[in-house]
């Protein structure tokens, strides 16, 4: 409560205050209009100022500030009565120019303007570095536009930058905070920009939050999310494994015989392999039969980049040397040129019975007498 007016000896306060009261009552006939005050908008100052125009035209701005004394009780009844109502009115007005979060931050003030006015301006005049990086920010993201008043906007920008000056004083670590915040703006980072933020309004002037905790901290979250990618990836993997069953050997598979590259036990010609003795040659005649078994009567060829597909035609032939019995298959209108004319006996395109055949060709090339096995 305010400190109370000595009565003066020489008047009559009573009379006085019957008649003409020395406080009168206050009446705004209208509701606060401007911008409503809100932290999170930062808007203290512009606010402090539109609310000085509108209680100082009315009396009310002494109420606010402490300078306007209540009367003695018992000496000015009338105007004590009226001071205090002209405080109620001052404590409504402020109430009624407020966001719902400023009324719920400072508390209900039904009486006593001045304790009133002085818990906002407290609550946004030292608000601390968040409110600061943020306005600076503000700042950061204003440019001049063709067609707006130029030195307005200016004139904007700088009172930002004043407000952000009467929070505290801006130090490297802040501008590093402000760019840290600013740095993980973006949605996919947005738990490390509150972190941040939460650290930084935790912080005090002696123990601040500086911008060596801010890297310690966004390591640490680096590490996590790599740690959660890395997890992510493998149950992944796992996922896609399982649907796809068990992959196919490739057809350069390590011989699990030998050791080497491109072929499979069956066709090893090394010890203990399914073609153990024969020669390379011979293998890679086992692989092309197998490969072309289903379709025998066709062999595609390459010529100059261009695949083209012959017709073949099964033949039998004989070696009289040796009494082999060949099954060639090979194009209709080739001819066994690579054989030795005392080498072939006979050549026929009927069907041989298996049982009669000592191994199968696929080109006349290798029909060599040496080769013969």
């Amino acid at each position: 409560m305010r400190p109370k007016s000595p009565p003066s000896p020489a008047m009559t306060r009573l009379e006085t205050d019957a008649t003409r009261p020395s406080i009168p009552l206050i009446t705004i006939t209208s509701p606060f209009s401007g911008a409503l005050l809100d932290k999170h908008k930062g808007n203290w100052e512009t606010w402090k100022n539109s609310m000085y125009s509108v209680t100082c035209l009315s009396g009310l701005y002494s109420y606010m500030t402490g300078t306007a004394t209540a009367p003695d009780k018992e000496i000015e009844p009338h105007a004590h009565a009226n001071w205090m109502q002209n405080d109620e009115r001052a404590c409504a007005f402020i109430f009624g120019a407020i966001e719902e979060g400023e009324r719920t931050a400072v508390g209900p003030h039904l009486t006593d303007a001045k304790k009133f006015w002085d818990s906002l301006a407290t609550r946004h005049e030292k608000d601390g570095p968040v409110s600061q990086v943020y306005l600076i920010k503000e700042v950061m993201g204003k440019h001049a536009v063709v067609g707006e008043p130029l030195t307005k906007n200016l004139d904007e920008l700088f009172r930002t930058l004043d407000r952000a000056w009467k929070m505290g004083t801006i130090t490297i670590d802040l501008l590093k905070s402000i760019m840290a915040l600013n740095f993980f703006s973006s949605k996919t980072f947005q738990d490390i920009q509150f972190g941040i933020q939460d650290r930084i309004k935790a912080s005090t002037k002696e123990n601040p939050f500086t911008s060596t905790d801010i890297r310690e901290f966004v390591k640490e979250r680096e590490h996590l999310m790599a740690a959660n990618n890395h997890a992510a990836t493998n149950e992944s993997n796992s996922v896609a494994l399982s649907a796809r069953g068990p992959e196919k050997k490739r057809s350069d598979n390590i011989c699990t015989n030998c050791k080497r590259p491109r072929h499979t036990v069956q066709y090893c010609v090394a010890q203990n392999g399914g073609m153990a003795g024969k020669t390379i040659k011979e293998s890679k005649a086992q692989r092309t039969k197998d490969r072309n078994a289903k379709n025998p009567n066709a062999k595609s060829t390459t010529t100059l980049g261009t695949t083209t597909t012959q017709a073949m035609v099964t033949r039998s032939m004989k070696d009289e040397t040796t009494g082999a019995v060949y099954l060639v298959c090979m194009p209709t209108d080739a001819m066994p040129t690579s054989v030795q004319p005392q080498a072939l006996m006979s050549v026929s395109a009927t069907q041989t019975p298996t049982s009669d055949i000592d191994t199968m060709v696929f080109s006349t090339d290798d029909l060599e007498v040496n080769n013969t096995v």
